[in-house]
């Protein structure tokens, strides 16, 4: 399992988020320029850079002789689009989603460069290749200051999964693999909180040899595209801000991480 290193010409950020505005980005890796729009900053933007990178490692693969000007807008629903230039040197891809999977959204993309590009590859060739490229293992990118995290955690995607690790010196210790994320949180520096999806945090506390793991379910609230913002207080509760789409909206939860269960106030 190979490691890959990101190489980032630039970057461009940053808008803070609200109602009507976006938070964007641009980067490159090799052929692959890339542009993403985010509604708020987590770490759909580092997924963003992830995926151009297995974008140009499977360029490589396929011995495509392509530029790729690969766009992300976070949609509701998916959808992707192509746009070739006259001498096809370049492809314009835009992708319109809600997240990014690193398996689904390459089997799209390459499906249709094969076919555009006179190769009649078949589709369970190209999902073949996919997968062999999926095998490397790329670490979190860490050149967006506005995703800077605390602590020594961090992560790598291998596989189609985030892996999550702990270094300490020269040690690194493996915590817990997740399918999908979409932001992290270090608590003092044993407290792990990883939002999983729209209403769904996972907590992981690692110190032990054998990591305590616990789902905290954010129930009847509709928060596609809302942030869950996450702070830790000493005494062992998570505060959990649902970010409002208006004031009236917004709503804040309490988690007792010892006792496992929500609280009506602190």
């Amino acid at each position: 399992m190979k490691k890959i290193t990101i190489l980032l010409v630039f970057i461009l950020s940053a808008i803070n988020s609200t109602a009507n505005q976006s938070y964007l980005i641009q980067a490159k890796n090799g052929r692959v320029n890339m542009f993403g729009s985010f509604s708020y900053r987590n770490e759909k933007a580092n997924k963003l850079i992830i995926l151009g990178s297995y974008v140009n490692l499977t360029m490589r693969s396929l011995k495509l002789n392509k530029k790729i000007d690969l766009s992300f807008y976070e949609r509701p629903k998916d959808s992707i689009e192509f746009h070739f230039t006259k001498n096809e040197r370049t492809i314009k891809i835009r992708i319109y989603a809600a997240d990014i999977d690193f398996e689904k959204q390459l089997i799209n993309i390459f499906q249709i460069l094969n076919q555009s590009n006179g190769n009649k590859m078949e589709l369970y060739q190209t999902k073949e290749i996919i997968k062999q490229v999926l095998q490397n293992k790329i670490y979190r990118p860490d050149i967006i200051k506005e995703l800077d995290k605390e602590g020594n955690i961090s992560y790598y995607v291998s596989n189609n999964k985030f892996y999550f690790y702990k270094k300490e010196g020269n040690n690194v210790l493996e915590i817990k693999s997740f399918d999908n994320i979409i932001d992290f949180f270090n608590a003092h520096n044993d407290k792990l909180f990883i939002v999983i999806n729209d209403n769904e945090i996972i907590y992981v506390n690692h110190l032990s040899s054998l990591p305590i793991v616990k789902s905290i379910l954010i129930d009847g609230v509709l928060i596609f595209n809302r942030p869950l913002k996450l702070y830790y207080l000493s005494d062992g509760v998570l505060v959990i801000d649902v970010i409002p789409f208006s004031i009236k909206d917004g709503k804040t939860y309490y988690y007792n991480t010892n006792s496992g269960k929500f609280l009506d106030k602190i």
